[in-house]
């Protein structure tokens, strides 16, 4: 934690973050050498509204299912195809999933406005499912990291109310509510790190100065803001953060409430890991741990869902 960096004011932090959307991976770290087919589908949405995919599919055989893709960087920084993709290509590669990786806006360029991409998240999935790339009637997954893992939660509110079915949430290192007034939140600001002031930073470029009926309009964009709400409805969700994270107590949060309203949720903290510790120190034995956990469960989602297929065809061919 003493090894990142400090800056001097919030725009010198801010411009920053910017400079780190560059970081993008070649294409043969995305291939695989040939693993993986790459391409891009543009999905139009109301108004004129954009939003450009990068669709990352098995090159030898039928993608069995899809993961939307939401990267981190706070909703400032970051990119589809940054430094923090290969941990889902892991998971594709391992149960031949398609990869959906959103180019969503980024503040403060773009912040959470009716005419940005709030809106928009659900007809990513909903168009997907309706062209060649992906399969019709298969498991799609919403998947975010850190300000993705807001996007990913905010999504799932949305696709729930315009009745978009998906197979799981994963919830990684959530960046989920703009109070920051959590315990793991303050532990953290009382220590030396610089990261507690980088979050403030991060939530301004997002909410904007200008305009504070934001949240009012858009509700699930800080979706931690919710855990007194229903939570039914949504599906199998993974959570997972380090147990020195900022974010712990907002994620153990929204596990809870997703167990208070019936839901099922597997929520895994990890003791003496910070916010992207697998990323940044990813030979560490705790860091491997948790990747194969977030394995395992894709494993387990997909088996199960391989299982009700097979119950679901035996009767039918019953009932004939």
């Amino acid at each position: 934690m003493a090894s990142l960096p400090a800056y001097e004011d919030q725009q010198a932090a801010l411009e920053a973050m910017i400079q780190q959307r560059e970081g993008v991976l070649g294409e043969d770290q995305i291939t695989r050498n040939g693993t993986f087919t790459v391409g891009t589908k543009v999905i139009q949405g109301q108004q004129g509204r954009s939003v450009t995919t990068h669709l990352i599919g098995p090159a030898h055989q039928p993608a069995r299912g899809a993961i939307v893709w939401l990267h981190s960087g706070g909703m400032v920084s970051g990119a589809a195809l940054s430094l923090d993709l290969p941990q889902v290509l892991d998971i594709a590669e391992d149960q031949s999933l398609l990869v959906v990786a959103v180019e969503y806006g980024r503040a403060p360029e773009h912040p959470a406005r009716p005419e940005c991409w709030i809106p928009l998240m659900p007809l990513v999935g909903s168009q997907l499912m309706q062209t060649s790339l992906t399969i019709h009637g298969t498991p799609l997954f919403l998947h975010g990291l850190s300000g993705g893992a807001d996007l990913a939660a905010s999504v799932a509110f949305e696709a729930r109310a315009v009745g978009l079915d998906h197979a799981g949430l994963v919830i990684d290192g959530a960046m989920i509510d703009d109070r920051m007034e959590s315990l793991s939140y303050r532990q953290l600001d009382s220590s030396s790190a610089a990261l507690a002031k980088m979050y403030r930073v991060m939530w301004d470029a997002v909410l904007g100065k200008a305009s504070p009926s934001i949240l009012e309009d858009y509700p699930h964009l800080a979706a931690g803001r919710l855990i007194d709400e229903d939570f039914s409805g949504f599906p199998p969700v993974f959570l997972m953060c380090g147990a020195s994270d900022a974010f712990r107590d907002d994620t153990t949060a929204f596990a809870q409430a997703i167990w208070r309203s019936g839901g099922t949720a597997d929520l895994h903290q990890w003791a003496g890991t910070i916010h992207g510790s697998d990323l940044m120190v990813p030979e560490a034995h705790v860091s491997k741990e948790s990747a194969a956990v977030r394995r395992g469960w894709y494993d387990r989602r997909m088996t199960r869902i391989e299982e009700d297929k097979k119950l679901s065809l035996d009767e039918k061919v019953q009932a004939i």
